[in-house]
This record gives C-alpha cells, sequence and structure tokens, in this order.
C-alpha cells in the first residue's frame, strides 16, 4: 500500500501561511465569492475551515479572491 509513504496534502502549503475562516466564509469561498474587509499583509494564503483546506487565495487591499479552489469530495458543500 501506498498510503503510509504519502505526505498529507497541508505538506504541499507549508511554506504558505494559513487563514483560518469561520464556516460562513469558508462557504463563500468555496463558491468563489471576494471576502473584503480583511486586516492582513497582501500576499497568498491557503485558507482553511476547522483545519480542513479550502482554498489557495490571494488577499489585495483587504480583499480576498480565490486562486484556486480545492475540490475535497470529503468537505465540499
Amino acid at each position: 500500500p501506498l498510503e503510509p509513504h504519502l505526505l498529507p496534502f497541508e505538506a504541499g502549503l507549508d511554506d504558505i501561511p494559513a487563514l483560518d475562516l469561520d464556516p460562513e466564509k469558508a462557504r463563500a469561498v468555496r463558491q468563489g465569492r471576494v471576502l473584503s474587509g480583511m486586516s492582513l499583509t497582501d500576499g497568498q494564503y491557503w485558507a482553511r475551515s476547522g483545519g480542513i483546506p479550502v482554498a489557495l487565495v490571494e488577499l489585495a487591499g483587504g480583499e480576498i479572491r480565490v486562486v484556486r479552489g480545492f475540490n475535497l469530495t470529503d468537505v465540499a458543500e
């Protein structure tokens, strides 16, 4: 079996800061909506909700836009 030799999904994101989202914001990001009013440093983040990866996002000028959504079947809404 290969499973013992595979790294977790998050291992590929270890050089990108994580951004924790509440369930409502995570749902908006999964739908590709832009979130505004974020007071973080501009740059790329990987958004997560409850520790589950949601998307790779870009924050610029207080707005978050989805760069790549993570369509994980066990958590998709």
